[in-house]
C-alpha cells in the first residue's frame, strides 16, 4: 500500500522504498543511500557510495576502512581501489601493496622491509632508513649493531673487521696500521702485537715476550729465546732450562749455556750442543770456564783439566806417555821400539824381537828402561853380537859402550858373574863406571877375539 498525494510522485511506499517520489526495491536505492523504513535514506558518510545505516560499504572517492570512508588509510594499511588493505609487512607504518614505505617500533626501512638494524655496507642517516655507504666513504659509523671502520685504499670502504696489519681503531672509526711486522695487533705502537708476519723489508718477524714483532736475531737479544714457527705462529720460543742461547729447545739445540736452575752451578756446552755440569763433559774434554764449553784436551790426552794440563794419555799408535810438563808425548821419544812407557820407568813394554834392559844416562842422571834387540852371542866372543841381551855358557853379558852389550868369560872390574845365563844381566851402572869397560884393544881372558 502506498499513499499518493499528487500525480507527480509517491509520498510513502508499502513494501518498497521511497526514492524521489517513486517506490523502488531496496537494491534500486540510488548511490549514497540505503534502504531502511521504506525509504532510500542518504548514507551518513558523505563519500559512501553504498552503505548500511552509518556503515559505509563502498566509497566513491575515498578509501573504505572499517565501515568508514577515509582520505588516509590507518597505520599498517594501504589504499587501493577505494579500499584500505593490510600491509604485507606487519611492522610497516605505511606501505604499498607489495612493500613497506615507513616503519614503526624503532625499526629501519631497508629494501622495502622493516628491519632492526642496517646490514653491512649500509648506514642510517636519520634512524628511519638504511642507506648504502658511498664507494668512497669518508667516515663510517654503526650499522646493524656493529661498528664500521674506514678502510683506506683505492676506494674507501667501511668494514667491520680491518684487514691484516691494521686494527679496528675505535677512537677514529678507522683501520689504523699496526707496528711494523705485526699482522694482528690490539693497537698502535710497542707491546700491542698479537700475531707477527713480514715487516716492511719483507723479513719474517717473531712475537717476543713483550708482545713486539722482532726479526729472528731479536729473539736471542730478548733473552733465552729462539725463533720458531712450529706452533703455526711465528714466536720467540723459550730455550730449555739452563740454556742462555739456542736454536731449538730440543736435545742438541743449545749454543750458549747458563747455570743450572736447580743448583745454580755453571753449565758447559758439550760437543753434542747440550748443557751439562762440569763433571759430565765427555772423555778427552774439560770444562773451560773461559767460554763455558767442554773444550777438547790436547791431541792424545784422555783426561785433562786444561789444554796444557793432562792427567792421562790415550792408548794410541804411536804410544804416548805423560811427560814432566803434564803433556802427552810419544814413547818414541824415549825409545823408538817402545810399545808402552811412562815418565818414571821409561819403557814398559817393547815391540817384537826387542826386550827391556836398564839404562843410566849420567848426563841427565836418569835411570830408565830401554829396548834392545833379542840377540844371543855365539861362543866366539864379545864383539860378534854387540847388542846381546843373553849369552850362552860359559859367557856372561856385560856393557861394552853406550847401549851396547857383549859376552865375556871374565867379568870386568867392579862386576860379578850372574849365574842365570838364560836371563839378561842387569848391570848396576852406579857400581861399574863406563871407564872400567874393556876397550877394543884389550884381550879378555877366555874370549876368542877372532
Amino acid at each position: 500500500m502506498f499513499v499518493c498525494l499528487a500525480p507527480t510522485g509517491a509520498l510513502t511506499c508499502g513494501t518498497k522504498f521511497l526514492s524521489g517520489g517513486s517506490c523502488v526495491a531496496a537494491s534500486d536505492c540510488p548511490t549514497k543511500t540505503y534502504a531502511a523504513n521504506h525509504l532510500c535514506t542518504p548514507c551518513t558518510n558523505s563519500d559512501a557510495a553504498s552503505c548500511k545505516g552509518s556503515i559505509a560499504l563502498t566509497c566513491a572517492t575515498l578509501f573504505l576502512s572499517h565501515g568508514a570512508c577515509v582520505a588516509v588509510c590507518p597505520v599498517n594499511q594501504y589504499g587501493l581501489n577505494h579500499v584500505c588493505s593490510p600491509c604485507v609487512d606487519v611492522n610497516a607504518l605505511t606501505c604499498s601493496p607489495t612493500a613497506a614505505l615507513t616503519c614503526g617500533g624503532g625499526l629501519l626501512l631497508y629494501q622495502n622491509q622493516c628491519i632492526a638494524s642496517c646490514p653491512s655496507q649500509t648506514f642510517t642517516p636519520d634512524n628511519v632508513i638504511c642507506a648504502a655507504c658511498s664507494p668512497n666513504a669518508l667516515t663510517c659509523g654503526v650499522a646493524g649493531g656493529s661498528q664500521y671502520y674506514l678502510q683506506n685504499g683505492s676506494t674507501n670502504t667501511c668494514v667491520t673487521q680491518c684487514p691484516a696489519y691494521f686494527f679496528n681503531d675505535a677512537s677514529t672509526s678507522r683501520c689504523t696500521q699496526c707496528a711494523d711486522g705485526a699482522a694482528t695487533c690490539l693497537g698502535a705502537g710497542s707491546g700491542q702485537a698479537v700475531i707477527c708476519g713480514l715487516n716492511g723489508s719483507g723479513t719474517q718477524t717473531y712475537l717476543d715476550s713483550s708482545q713486539n714483532c722482532v726479526v729472528a736475531a731479536g729473539c736471542a737479544a730478548a733473552g733465552a729465546f729462539f725463533p720458531s714457527a712450529a706452533s703455526g705462529q711465528a714466536v720467540c720460543t723459550p730455550c730449555a732450562p739452563g740454556v742462555l742461547h739456542c736454536n731449538s729447545n730440543a736435545a742438541g739445540g743449545a749454543t750458549v749455556c747458563g747455570t743450572s736452575p736447580s743448583s745454580g752451578a755453571q753449565l758447559f756446552l758439550d760437543p753434542t750442543n747440550n748443557c751439562v755440569v762440569a763433571g759430565n763433559c765427555p772423555a778427552a774434554f774439560f770444562p773451560n770456564t773461559a767460554d763455558n764449553k767442554c773444550d777438547a784436551c790436547a791431541p792424545g790426552v784422555a783426561i785433562c783439566d786444561s789444554l796444557t794440563n793432562a792427567y792421562l794419555c790415550n792408548a794410541a799408535t804411536p804410544p804416548l806417555y805423560l811427560d814432566n810438563v803434564f803433556e802427552c808425548a810419544s814413547c818414541s821419544l824415549i825409545d823408538p821400539q817402545a810399545k808402552t812407557c811412562n815418565l818414571a820407568l821409561g819403557v814398559l813394554t817393547c815391540s817384537d824381537v826387542y826386550s827391556l834392559r836398564n839404562h843410566f844416562d849420567p848426563l841427565a842422571d836418569l835411570h830408565q828402561q830401554l829396548c834392545a834387540q833379542l840377540l844371543t852371542c855365539a861362543n866366539g866372543g864379545p864383539f860378534t853380537s854387540p847388542e846381546a841381551l843373553s849369552c850362552g855358557a860359559p859367557y856372561y853379558i856385560y856393557q861394552i859402550s853406550g847401549l851396547l852389550q857383549g859376552c865375556t868369560q871374565t867379568c870386568p872390574s867392579g862386576t860379578m858373574p850372574n849365574l842365570g845365563p838364560s836371563k839378561p844381566f842387569t848391570l848396576n851402572d852406579e857400581a861399574v863406571p863406563r871407564t872400567n869397560l874393556p876397550s877394543s884393544s884389550q884381550t879378555v881372558t877366555g874370549v876368542n877375539s877372532s
